[in-house]
């Protein structure tokens, strides 16, 4: 099925409420076992129990949220290109597959909607949902925030490793 919307895949805007409608529509299957722990299309390693997709071509780290009729919805993070199958427009991590109830069927019939494109700014709990990076530890403690690394020591300057050796010992 064609998307529905601009050409570059993007979802057109409701005119009354400014936020996202069903940009494309089609099956969605899930990826086979044995394509765990290889590399997508990104250079991650596929791991079945992330919320991640493959999709022809919306740009990687794009957040899409994929609906069921029967009112499940899961959002996912697309990693990987692909399905290049006839009538899928998406292929989902077994996670997401689960989490739609279509493990069994092997297939269902979904809608799209753009919840993210990867320059704009969400929270870090949609990202760390959607089987992306998850944040970065903090440089607080609760007594306030962390020492860097000092290059000092009590006698002053640590010297800097070198590979220079000493003009004395030339030879």
């Amino acid at each position: 099925m064609q998307p529905v919307g601009l050409p570059n895949g993007s979802p057109v805007p409701s005119e009354s409420t400014g936020t996202p409608t069903r940009f494309e529509a089609g099956y969605a299957t899930f990826y086979a076992e044995r394509f765990a722990g290889r590399r997508t299309a990104n250079g991650e390693r596929y791991d079945p129990s992330m919320l991640t997709a493959a999709h022809r071509s919306l740009p990687f780290g794009t957040l899409v949220e994929v609906r069921r009729a029967d009112g499940r919805r899961v959002v996912v993070r697309v990693n990987d290109r692909g399905p290049f199958g006839s009538n899928r427009i998406i292929d989902l991590s077994r996670r997401a597959a689960e989490e739609l109830g279509i493990v069994r069927d092997g297939k269902a019939w979904v809608e799209l909607v753009l919840v993210a494109d990867p320059h704009s700014r969400v929270e870090a709990t949609t990202v760390a949902t959607a089987g992306g990076p998850r944040a970065a530890p903090s440089n607080t403690t609760a007594g306030g925030p962390k020492a860097a690394p000092s290059n000092t020591t009590a006698g002053g300057p640590k010297a800097a490793p070198s590979n220079v050796r000493d003009a004395g010992d030339a030879r």
